[in-house]
């Protein structure tokens, strides 16, 4: 018995397909993801340390320039013997000479300094402005721009303590451009420099690559080349980040600086970087050809196991389908599931053809035939009476009624005369009892009102067609009479009992209720009287629930405690559709 078991299991389809797929495919994804990863980590690993030291090195020269530059400001140039006679009150050819030699000094001492585009001292009390720079950084127009910028926040005092009190170059746009400013006072004089922030980017890149230079809230202050980038991908990064720069995929190295408040970032485009896998590229090759390779021989061996067996099955379930009921499978050498299968329709076409299946086919017809009947039976009378109502008001000539009289009785008949509906929304089958009523109100003037009280909710709920007329009518039959009005109330409420959801429509009235010997036939099954046939319209609604609903739907006629009667319909929800 185990060892049945067992072959029993190794010898199902899902053993085999799933050991198939395992043995094949895996080995080939778990090497194709090793080899990538391995590859794109090591090259990324040597792209990223490369290009980290190539940006630490320059960042760490810019901060060396930077901190020289502050030490120059606030040591060796304020030391200077002519700063101190142009910041004292002096003779005017004592102030002339030292305006001289400090410029002369500011000139040699900038070609020490590179990085810098300018370097100046400026003197309020003579609104003098002495300044050097490198005739290879910016015009004249862009040092003018500068230089009123400066001399209207040291005169305004706009700001002016936030410039002195920075510990670090600040950035500042001026125009087009970015500039970063040092400012120093001493006594009543001031010393400064700027640089314009395109002159600390890297140069030695290709065309590819690109450098971008930003605050550390991530504004870009300047770039080497043209390339949009949100601002938030560049705000607070690693050293090692892929994002979006518009559709290209790019890898960021970030260097911050020490002397500001500002940063490098570089970046190399991924599809340089992936360039540089020559073997990986070999070995996808490699293993694509094998793959596809494998394809034919794949489609043999499911062809073989799952193919071959499905359609055997397919082609006998054709034929019974086209009323063959003496075909077979042919038994084969096939996988268990597909043994099973085969058996049982064999078996399941041998119980059909054992079946009496005309019999059966007409017990159906005749079903539906009398469902059919039973929803379309109309009471003789109501031609009699819908005639004489009509005569009568054309003998008091009420064309306006006789016109609503004949529009109610074509909506009547339309209504129970659309034999091809199984189910109708409640919303129609009461706007057709509202229809009814009206029409009995024109023979029983005066002799009832009604009240129909339905949530809203409740309105597209599948009804059978008639369902609520004919105890309704009903009502009016037994109840109305010329001595005292009688009201009928229609109500439809939503139940829930042992689990199934209900639609409960009741139908009363203030009228004399059902006699005693009505409510026990009604109990015991009985609809007839001496041959003649009384409640017939209960009868058929009973009969018409039973093969709806095939028992589940029920209807209940009782009397109220004062008077008159009562009849409860519960309907099964979701049983059927309108669809």
């Amino acid at each position: 018995m185990k060892c049945s078991s067992i072959y029993t299991f190794f010898n199902s389809i899902r053993f085999k397909l799933i050991t198939f797929i395992i043995c094949i495919m895996l080995p080939l994804v778990i090497l194709l993801i090793y080899n990538d990863l391995y590859a794109v980590n090591l090259i990324y690993n040597q792209v990223t340390k490369s290009y980290e030291d190539l940006l630490s090195q320059h960042m760490l020269q810019v901060d060396l320039s930077l901190d020289i530059l502050d030490k120059y400001f606030s040591s060796v140039l304020v030391s200077d013997y002519n700063f101190k006679v142009l910041n004292e009150v002096s003779k005017e050819t004592s102030y002339v000479t030292a305006v001289y030699n400090l410029s002369t000094r500011l000139s040699q001492d900038i070609l020490g300094y590179r990085l810098v585009d300018v370097i100046f001292a400026y003197f309020p009390s003579r609104e003098d402005f002495i300044y050097a720079f490198c005739s290879s950084n910016g015009n004249y127009q862009e040092r003018e721009k500068v230089k009123n910028y400066l001399l209207e926040i040291i005169n305004t005092k706009d700001n002016l303590e936030y410039y002195l009190n920075a510990d670090s170059w600040l950035p500042v746009r001026i125009g087009n451009q970015y500039y970063f400013i040092r400012l120093y006072k001493f006594d009543n004089s001031y010393v400064g420099g700027w640089i314009k922030v395109q002159n600390l980017l890297i140069t030695a890149l290709d065309d590819e690559e690109a450098v971008i230079l930003t605050t550390d809230d991530g504004i870009q202050l300047a770039s080497s080349k043209v390339v949009t980038v949100d601002p938030a991908s560049l705000e607070n990064r690693g050293k090692r980040l892929y994002f979006m720069v518009t559709k290209d995929k790019y890898l960021q190295v970030n260097e911050d600086s020490t002397k500001g408040p500002f940063k490098i970032i570089l970046l190399i485009p991924t599809r340089k970087i992936l360039a540089r896998l020559p073997y990986l590229e070999r070995i996808n090759t490699i293993l694509v050809f094998v793959s596809i390779m494998l394809i034919p021989l794949s489609l043999v061996i499911i062809r073989k196991i799952v193919i071959i067996p499905l359609e055997s099955l397919m082609n006998a379930m054709k034929k019974v389908r086209d009323g063959d009921i003496q075909t077979h499978i042919d038994s084969c050498k096939t996988s268990n599931e597909f043994k099973i299968v085969n058996e049982t329709f064999n078996e399941m076409i041998d119980q059909i053809r054992n079946l009496k299946i005309n019999i059966y086919e007409e017990q159906l017809n005749k079903q539906k035939l009398e469902l059919e009947h039973l929803k379309l039976q109309i009471r003789p009378h109501f031609y009699l009476n819908s005639l004489n109502i009509i005569y009568r008001l054309a003998q008091k000539q009420e064309h306006k009624l006789i016109k609503e009289m004949a529009l109610c009785l074509m909506e009547y008949f339309r209504y129970i005369l659309r034999n091809n509906l199984t189910f109708v929304s409640l919303a129609e089958e009461l706007r057709h009892v509202r229809n009814y009523l009206r029409i009995q109100e024109m023979q029983y003037a005066g002799g009832f009102t009604y009240e129909i009280d339905v949530p809203d909710f409740l309105l597209d709920s599948p009804v059978p067609p008639l369902i609520i007329q004919v105890f309704v009518e009903n009502s009016i039959k037994h109840a109305v009479t010329l001595d005292e009005p009688i009201r009928i109330f229609i109500t439809a409420n939503y139940e829930k009992i042992n689990g199934k959801e209900f639609l409960k429509i009741l139908v009363r009235d203030t009228g004399k209720g059902f006699p005693d010997e009505v409510l026990q036939r009604f109990h015991e099954g009985v609809y007839y009287e001496n041959g003649v046939q009384k409640h017939i319209g209960i009868q058929n609604t009973q009969r018409r629930l039973q093969l709806l609903y095939k028992g589940e739907a029920s209807i209940s006629l009782s009397n109220d405690i004062q008077s008159g009667a009562v009849v409860e319909v519960d309907l099964p929800l979701g049983y059927h559709s309108l669809n």
